[in-house]
């Protein structure tokens, strides 16, 4: 069996989810708190041994300390990615305890797995119709030929994955990131997805024809495989709109724009190690 704590947001826990069904199909795994992932994804690999728990934020934080204590006293197995240079893989250890594992800092952002994802994955369909609506409704008045989606990721990056460093970009980078797509695109419509919507409606974009979502993350992550293009921020939520929007439009040439290095950007060297992709433009 595999223990699935919850660390992270909606983009992470996909990756988690998709990964230990993946790479451990004969495991029985228990997710911890993953209700956003359920939310907003139809989920494959639905078997007998999948199992889900929802805790308060206080049995959570419980919970998390019993398995770290167990862990270092070698009771509990973990599994855990581990990086040595360019060399990528997961290790699994076992404890005491036999056949009981704890994923453990582990997110599986590493472009070898990436591309072992399950092609079959899909936004719930409610989430779609909903974003179509939104969209109907917030675009009837403007004209436009392709829509482009920005996410703007705020609150923790302005700290992680340090202070010194952190992840989060500038206006300017997203405005060299809109000319550059306002160059190779006939009148775009550029849709903010963001999750501080009053500094993205007192910042100036530029003369680009804007439209800010106010949605929660569900709708946002749909809204974004409905685009035709994107600007992502070094955010596994970008990626997965991305990667959505990919698929719906079957792998024909689209237009991704990423900061280069991801996350390390501000260090010049990539942060994780290994998850840049080939179709993506990095600046």
């Amino acid at each position: 069996m595999i223990i699935v704590p919850r660390n992270g947001q909606l983009g992470n826990q996909i990756f988690q989810y998709m990964m230990v069904r993946k790479l451990y199909p004969d495991h029985r795994a228990v997710f911890i708190n993953f209700s956003e992932l359920r939310s907003a994804v139809d989920l494959p690999h639905q078997t007998a041994g999948t199992h889900w728990i929802n805790t308060s934020q206080s049995v959570s934080f419980c919970l998390h300390a019993v398995f770290v204590i167990l862990i270092k006293l070698r009771l509990l197995g973990t599994v855990k990615e581990e990086r040595n240079g360019e060399n990528y893989f997961i290790q699994k250890t076992r404890g005491l305890i036999p056949f009981i594992y704890v994923l453990r800092d582990t997110f599986f952002q590493h472009e070898t797995l990436c591309d072992e994802i399950n092609q079959q994955l899909n936004q719930k369909s409610e989430n779609i119709n909903t974003a179509q609506n939104w969209l109907a409704n917030n675009t009837a008045e403007i004209q436009f030929k392709e829509i482009v989606f920005v996410n703007i990721r705020r609150s923790d990056y302005v700290s992680w994955p340090n202070r010194d460093y952190p992840a989060i970009l500038d206006l300017e980078w997203y405005r060299n990131a809109m000319d550059k797509m306002g160059n190779k695109l006939s009148n775009p419509l550029f849709l903010i997805i963001t999750d501080d919507p009053f500094y993205a409606a007192d910042v100036e974009f530029g003369p680009h024809k804007i439209l800010i979502s106010n949605n929660t993350s569900n709708i946002d992550l749909a809204l974004m495989s409905l685009s035709d293009h994107g600007i992502l921020s070094a955010s596994t939520f970008a990626w997965w709109g991305a990667w959505f929007c990919r698929a719906r439009r079957n792998n024909t040439p689209t237009l991704f724009i990423a900061p280069q290095y991801w996350a390390g950007h501000r260090k010049k060297c990539w942060i994780p190690n290994g998850f840049n992709f080939h179709w993506m433009t990095y600046i």
